[in-house]
Order: structure tokens, then sequence, then C-alpha cells
């Protein structure tokens, strides 16, 4: 499944102001890589064609 820009974008920006938000400290280091996880995947769906094959293994690691 592939999720578009966009949409990845705005989830990072969700889960960050989620991760602002929590009422813990463990709740906010949750939703700071879920944040962290969603914008590693927009910068490599957004990396060069050449590049697209090496990134996609990545995140399936």
């Amino acid at each position: 499944m592939t999720i578009s820009l966009p949409t990845l974008h705005r989830l990072a920006l969700e889960a960050q102001a989620e991760s602002d938000r929590a009422s813990t400290s463990a709740l906010g280091r949750a939703f700071a890589q879920l944040a962290a996880a969603y914008a590693m995947q927009a910068m490599r769906q957004s990396a060069s064609p050449a590049a697209q094959p090496l990134a996609q293994a990545h995140w399936k690691l």
C-alpha cells in the first residue's frame, strides 16, 4: 500500500502535534517516533527514481 506524499506530510504533522499534547512522556515519545517514521517515508518516496529500490528495501526492514 502506498500513501501519497501530501498524506504522509499531514500524518507527520498530526503525529507531531499529538506528541506535543501527550499526557505522558512515553506517549509523547511514541507519537514523536511515529512522526519521524512518516517523515522518513515521505523522504524516501520523494527520492530520485534511481534510489527508489534501495529506499523501499530499507523501509521493509
